[in-house]
């Protein structure tokens, strides 16, 4: 879901990582950049495709905040069509963006968002891999470090909480985050 200003039909919803400031933004946050940005791509649905000009790309169009570039080319500019929002047609975006607004997200029999196979999204892919086992799945947290033995993973966070302790942990972050040695694994 997200961005936009209510959850999926089924209830979920987007996140965003940026991954600079180690902050996860759900689709509704109140951050004035990540709003100010979804505003810029949500107006592209209300251009009139042949009025736009050709040479024109979806980065002479959108406000991006510098801040969110990274997040900009990962999270519409990649989804969309594998590159940066500077190399894509405003007016072919228009149009796809245009279509996606009439047709209530996509051409799928039920409408809606595109889902995983059988109509599902990504949280109940993550849903059906922690029920069962009795997880706890955490979000938004700014992890500092993963400390692990054959019993215990200690997992230590930005904000001085108590720390979470677990017999196993999946910690799910953007390969750079793993690069930049962001997390201490010990």
């Amino acid at each position: 879901g997200g961005p936009d200003d209510e959850p999926t039909p089924s209830g979920h919803y987007g996140v965003y990582y940026l991954a600079d400031e180690k902050l996860l933004l759900r689709y509704d946050s109140t951050d004035p950049d990540f709003t100010s940005l979804n505003a810029s791509f949500h107006s592209l649905s209300s251009l009139d495709p042949p009025s736009v000009p050709l040479h024109l790309s979806v980065a002479d169009h959108c406000s991006v905040p510098p801040r969110l570039a990274q997040l900009a080319d990962a999270g519409y500019a990649n989804t969309c069509c594998c590159s940066s929002i500077e190399d894509i047609s405003l007016r072919r975006t228009a149009e796809y963006e245009r279509h996606w607004e009439e047709n209530d997200g996509c051409s799928t029999s039920d409408g809606g968002d595109v889902r995983l196979a059988g109509g599902k999204f990504m949280s109940d892919l993550i849903d059906a891999i922690a029920e069962p086992a009795g997880a706890h799945v955490r979000l938004s947290e700014t992890v500092e470090s993963v400390e692990y033995s054959s019993d215990v993973c200690v997992v230590s966070c930005a904000g001085g909480e108590e720390p979470y302790r677990a017999r196993k942990v999946v910690v799910t972050v953007p390969v750079k985050v793993l690069q930049e040695g962001d997390i201490a694994f010990t």
